[in-house]
């Protein structure tokens, strides 16, 4: 009898990367029928990043995409009634916000119009409103030459400030990330901060009257690693500190009832050698607490070039709270009683975790992960009935 051929193989090489698919994200509808995922790969011939938004069902069904087009598309986000998703796509000069809708179908409707300065990671209003955002504008004084150059690439790089670069940003000029709020059909946003530093990681709260951020606003900025978790009153316009100012802090997340944020984070006792610790305080001010004595950094993954983007580290769900965690290797998602206790291991395997969202009603986890031989896949896992052991 004759036997089938081996499959032929080769040495992997350089060429390769840009056949390799990279999943990302994986965010459940609100009534967690339907998950949206990223898919990215690199592009040869014109040296970027391409990607595009998938929708599948959470049960039975095929993945399609919902954007096309020479583009990279990212950082999606469902509309409270499950109805939108609001996106971020580079299609103009800089990444813009448009909003879907995936009922009366259609364009996608950019929402932003700033070209000079882009726009980045949206967030909805409870009632589907408004949309808050990024954008860097400008926040100094931009150096002036009295040399008129034939390149803008040959102009001398003036550095003004003790942080002058970081990681994936590379040089920083004279503008920061502040954020913004506008009207999800559009219009004319409004600027909320004005921070020298930036700010980072909006987070609405769930009764729609404040807005969380992460901002460092001492006055001496550049000479510490400090930053806090700021609230701040869309009514009144007022700032609250939420943290002491004597560390690192990161990843807001409100509980339900809006009275409560939690965060990562710690006090920078062995400076970059503390693991992140998981804390909880008052919305409106007040001492923090320590929810679990889990020892492990909370909300590191596994470092990765290939890894998509995927959802934050932390998610509050009725009385639990669910983060990420790097173990011997791997990454996993764990759950903690908001009211403290023990962490409780979710997933496992020898993967490596980076988007990841729990159903609204608890019953569901879905998580993109990757493996020595995998860049990445999708996955569902249930999690049984609210209040149930995990199986």
């Amino acid at each position: 009898m004759a036997t089938a051929a081996p499959a032929a193989t080769h040495t992997i090489t350089a060429a390769d990367l840009y056949k390799l698919r990279f999943v990302g994200g994986g965010l459940f509808s609100p009534d967690a029928k339907q998950i949206l995922f990223t898919v990215r790969h690199a592009d040869g011939e014109t040296n970027r990043n391409r990607g595009a938004i998938w929708l599948i069902p959470t049960g039975d069904g095929d993945a399609r995409q919902i954007t096309s087009g020479e583009m990279k598309d990212s950082q999606p986000q469902w509309s409270p009634d499950g109805t939108k998703i609001a996106f971020v796509s580079d299609r103009g000069k800089k990444g813009q916000i448009f909003v879907l809708d995936l009922v009366n179908g259609g364009e996608s409707q950019r929402i932003t119009q700033d070209e000079d300065h882009g726009a980045s990671s949206p967030v909805w209003s409870p009632d589907g409103t408004q949309i808050a955002f990024l954008c860097k504008v400008p926040t100094y004084d931009e150096v002036q030459h009295v040399v008129e150059y034939k390149d803008e690439t040959d102009k001398p790089r003036v550095i003004t400030r003790a942080r002058y670069k970081f990681d994936a940003q590379g040089f920083f000029d004279h503008t920061r990330n502040q954020l913004f709020v506008t009207d999800a059909a559009g219009g004319t946003p409004k600027q909320l901060t004005t921070n020298p530093t930036g700010v980072a990681s909006p987070a609405w709260s769930p009764d729609g009257k404040k807005i969380a951020f992460v901002a460092n606003m001492a006055a001496d900025a550049d000479r510490g690693r400090q930053q806090d978790i700021w609230t701040l009153d869309l009514a009144s316009g007022e700032k609250t500190c939420v943290t002491p100012h004597d560390g690192g802090y990161d990843h807001p997340v409100w509980s339900p009832d809006s009275t409560q944020i939690a965060f990562t984070g710690h006090p920078y006792p062995a400076k970059g050698g503390t693991n992140s610790l998981l804390y909880i305080a008052p919305a409106a001010g007040g001492e923090m607490r320590r929810v679990t004595d889990f020892d492990r950094s909370i909300g590191a993954g596994v470092m990765s070039d290939t890894a998509a983007d995927g959802r934050g580290e932390v998610q509050w769900l009725g009385d639990t709270i669910y983060f990420l965690a790097a173990m011997n290797g791997t990454a996993q998602v764990y759950s903690v009683p908001a009211t403290g206790g023990d962490a409780i291991q979710i997933t496992f395997g020898t993967h490596a975790i980076a988007g990841w969202d729990v159903a609204a009603d608890g019953t569901a986890l879905v998580f993109t992960a990757s493996a020595p031989t995998s860049p990445g896949e999708l996955f569902v896992q249930p999690l049984g009935k609210p209040g149930d052991p995990v199986a």
